[in-house]
């Protein structure tokens, strides 16, 4: 995530109030063995598309930074 952050708050388009906060990772799950699914899901439904959203005129871009968070 830190250097994730780092490359939006790099980018002249975003900047560092753009920045993905820890708001997404308030609620874990009860069950620790669900922790890796959790972290996926939230990966791949909220970040991943917001993502797209910031670099949409530079979707590889979008994509090579999930793929890291997914790594």
């Amino acid at each position: 995530m830190a250097s994730l952050n780092q490359a939006i708050a790099d980018d002249p388009e975003l900047g560092p109030d753009f920045v993905i906060g820890h708001s997404y990772f308030c609620q874990p799950p009860a069950q620790p063995g669900q922790a890796s699914e959790w972290l996926r899901l939230i990966f791949e439904q909220e970040i991943g598309p917001l993502l797209a959203d910031y670099w949409r005129e530079q979707p590889a871009t979008a994509a090579a930074q999930l793929r890291k968070l997914l790594a």
